[in-house]
């Protein structure tokens, strides 16, 4: 057809796509009965379209995240002819890992089965026929391959079930891996590569995840599984210039995309791997994979010897060469880099375990296609103050922020995600706040691991966002902390204005990841309660004043989202916490109720945590308001403790929950509460939380209705150690001085009685109110009180009651 007709067939074909398919074959009859010519030319045009219809469905399809249950169902059902599917073992970045019984041959095997999102975008008799060259490698440090093939749209090879522990775990539990043991290691591995390299296949993912510890010796796994999905990836997986493995290991000719790599690529991951087992971490950390790859391409491998003097001359040496940035300055082949290392005076040993006591509990490989960076058993080892680790916590760290403007939101995502995932099945997040407090970044694994380890969650959430033009990058990382290994690796991207639709696309690819290792079922996404991204923004940017007891400023970016969305029920909430805070009620003294009223109205949708507090604090502004001791406000007590013991009970190391409880027990005498409760619930908040102010300054006053002199000086120099500048810790200036008169003169003590706020009275004159000391501060502050202000009948009231007390 002459080209010049082209746009009359994009024209033609246009109104045809808008018809319904039954509609479509008359008209298109009726174009081709005056010009056959175009009418075959719009036939060919539809036929393309339909397939790509079709295509795009199955793809859509695969994308249906299925539970690990049904996924599970679906393989046994496709292999059950030649394979009894028993259980899921490990799920990674490519594939499931199975457990299965080879029905022939009565043998337990490791069934390893591509996710279905691949399965749809490779070419399947290209993967297969990659697979069937690596199966024919035998050798005894490699890992056998028995079978492979596609069933039900599945691809799927099998592999003996393994027993002992990945290289991985050995450096997670050791770190640093004894010298002759490490060597014997990289001979091993080395001559499992040569002989492969002798076969033309290339490894590409050498790795310490692919390295498996087994009776005394190295064995590595997943020969050319990377190569063989590279290879039979359409463009929509494997684009010209992707690398293909692990971004920690690859060489910089990998990481460039390179698709002529030969066995100097292999040389170089297996250096990596080797420095990771004598250093504890790999040569190039970094906090994305972009810096890695960067350093890689541009700066020499740093020495090893000052992180190990122990390791010899001649192995610094064959590192050096073995890490060079060029192929052509390294050794050529992997008995080479082995002949470099042989100059070490070392001895073989006989097998990998040394003289320790090893498990002989089994453990898998799981052969996962993950690009992580290395994490240290250490971290775990050193913990205090937390529980063991709880695998359905889960802690989502501050974002690193890269990009001017964003700032807020390094914060604000913790804030969206953990509202997002809680409650979600049986997971349950911490409260941003003690997060943020824990956090000590940067964005990787061992930061996260290490916030896990604090916190006492088995599961964390780090990652970047980066800022390029008119666009954002969010990329993050799952991590599980107990196996230091990441779950899975996301990233999404959208215009910088929209980072919290962004941060709710995360949060559904999040809780797909988890329904498949933690069997989450139906679940409902969660929300901060708002739909206008405005209000979002200035909530989030009031929660992180909130955080550093910025009251002022955070009460003004509540209201802020109160006026632009009045049915915000946690901006509600918040507003009522503020005014509750003890240096803002009696500078700002409106009552918290009416704020936490609206938002008990307005709680709906929220997560669980959140839902709680909100229901909490309705209630507790409800018995205020309407306090009268009859039945009525004898049940909604009742409610509050239960809602208040509900709360705890879900998330028992939550310092704001427990804030909560012991305001609820020394506000509602009802019960008959003493004040040695409410002070125990106090300092557990401060032992969760050891920032959390307010905490101190109810203990103190605790403590001086207790008479614990001591103990009240030591909560009041915690809260002015905290460095807060407000009236709460104006007064207790003023209360440090009265009660250790070596500090200052009674001239001072009444200048700084003279100069205090008149609102500051009573933060000063509570701790003192029983106090038994023969200076009497407590009158004195009164006296001094009504002094500048003697028609406060409250205050006249009050120093009847402690001359009564003192006879």
């Amino acid at each position: 057809m002459d080209p010049r007709r082209w746009d009359e067939v994009r024209a033609a074909f246009d109104e045809l796509v808008e018809l319904d398919l039954a509609e479509r074959p008359s008209r298109l009859a009726g174009i081709g009965t005056t010009d056959p010519e175009l009418r075959a030319a719009l036939e060919s045009l539809l036929a393309a379209d339909a397939e790509a219809d079709e295509r795009l469905a199955s793809i859509e399809a695969a994308l249906v995240l299925p539970t690990g249950a049904e996924h599970l169902e679906r393989v046994n059902a496709a292999l059950s002819d030649r394979y009894r599917v028993q259980a899921e073992i490990a799920w990674g970045g490519t594939a499931t890992v199975y457990r299965g019984l080879d029905l022939k041959h009565d043998r337990p095997v490791a069934i390893k089965v591509l996710h279905p999102e691949l399965g749809v975008t490779l070419a399947a008799d290209r993967f297969l026929r990659e697979i069937q060259i690596v199966a024919q490698l035998h050798h005894p440090h490699i890992l056998a391959l028995y079978d492979s093939g596609k069933a039900d749209g599945l691809l799927y090879y099998v592999m003996p079930l393994a027993e002992g522990e990945t290289l991985r775990a050995r450096i997670a539990c050791d770190e640093q891996i004894p010298l002759a043991e490490a060597l014997q290691i990289t001979r091993e591995v080395a001559d499992a590569l040569s002989y492969a390299h002798e076969h033309d296949v290339i490894h590409c993912d050498v790795k310490p995840e692919n390295v498996m510890l087994e009776s005394g010796h190295a064995v590595v796994t997943d020969f050319g599984i990377s190569r063989a999905i590279s290879e039979a990836g359409d463009s929509r997986v494997t684009e010209p210039g992707m690398a293909i493995g692990t971004p920690a290991y690859m060489s910089p000719e990998q990481a460039a995309g390179s698709t002529e790599l030969d066995q100097r690529a292999d040389v170089y991951s297996l250096g990596c791997v080797l420095y990771e087992m004598l250093a504890g971490e790999p040569p190039f950390p970094a906090t994305s994979t972009q810096e890695i790859l960067a350093r890689k391409a541009t700066e020499p491998a740093p020495s090893l010897r000052t992180a190990r003097r122990a390791v010899t001359k001649p192995v610094e040496e064959a590192l050096q060469r073995a890490l060079a940035n060029a192929p052509a300055d390294r050794f050529r082949t992997a008995q080479e880099f082995v002949a470099g290392l042989t100059a070490a005076d070392v001895r073989p040993l006989r097998g990998l375990t040394g003289p320790r006591v090893r498990s002989t509990r089994a453990i898998v490989w799981v052969g996962v296609l993950v690009a992580t960076g290395v994490v240290t058993g250490l971290l775990l080892k050193g913990r205090t103050g937390a529980g063991e680790l709880d695998a359905n916590v889960l802690a989502v760290a501050p974002f690193d922020v890269i990009g001017s403007g964003l700032e807020m939101w390094g914060e604000g995502l913790s804030d969206m995600l953990s509202h997002s995932l809680d409650g979600a099945g049986p997971l349950r997040t911490v409260s941003p706040s003690l997060v943020v407090r824990a956090w000590d970044g940067p964005a990787d694994p061992t930061s996260a691991v290490r916030l896990g380890a604090v916190l006492g969650a088995g599961l964390t959430v780090y990652g970047r966002l980066v800022s390029g033009g008119d666009s954002v990058r969010l990329s993050t990382t799952l991590l599980d902390v107990a196996t230091q290994t990441a779950i899975r690796d996301l990233e999404v991207r959208s215009h910088r204005d929209n980072v919290d639709r962004l941060a709710d696309s995360l949060a559904v690819r999040l809780l797909g990841e988890l329904n498949r290792v933690r069997q989450l079922g139906a679940v409902q996404l969660h929300s901060l309660g708002s739909s206008s991204p405005v209000a979002l923004k200035a909530f989030l940017q009031g929660e992180q004043h909130f955080r550093r007891a910025a009251m002022d400023s955070a009460g003004l970016y509540y209201e802020r989202a109160i006026e632009l969305d009045s049915t915000f029920a946690l901006a509600y909430n918040r507003r009522g916490s503020v005014a509750w805070w003890p240096s803002v009620q009696t500078v700002q003294p409106t009552p918290p109720w009416g704020w936490w009223l609206r938002a008990g109205e307005l709680n709906r949708g929220l997560a669980v945590r959140e839902s709680l507090l909100v229901t909490a604090d309705s209630m507790y502004a409800a018995v205020r308001t309407t306090f009268a001791p009859d039945s009525m406000t004898w049940a909604m007590l009742q409610r509050l403790f239960a809602t208040l013991e509900d709360a705890d009970r879900i998330y028992p190391d939550d310092p704001e929950i427990r804030h909560r409880i012991a305001e609820a027990e020394l506000h509602t005498p009802i019960f008959g509460r003493v004040p040695e409760r409410p002070r125990e619930s106090f300092e557990r908040v401060v032992e969760l939380d050891s920032s959390f102010t307010t905490a101190y300054a109810h203990l103190i006053e605790l403590h001086g209705w207790l008479q614990e002199i001591e103990l009240a000086r030591k909560s009041s120099a915690a809260y002015l150690a905290r460095g807060p500048d407000d009236a709460v810790a104006n007064a207790l200036r003023i209360l440090h001085a009265i009660w250790d008169p070596a500090r200052g003169t009674q001239a001072e003590v009444e200048s700084l009685l003279d100069t205090a706020s008149l609102k500051r009275f009573w933060d000063v004159s509570f701790p003192l109110e029983t106090l038994p000391d023969s200076a009497e501060p407590a009158i004195q502050v009164v006296r001094a009180y009504l002094s500048r202000d003697d028609g406060d009948g409250y205050a006249r009231d009050y120093l009847a009651r402690v001359l009564a007390f003192r006879g």
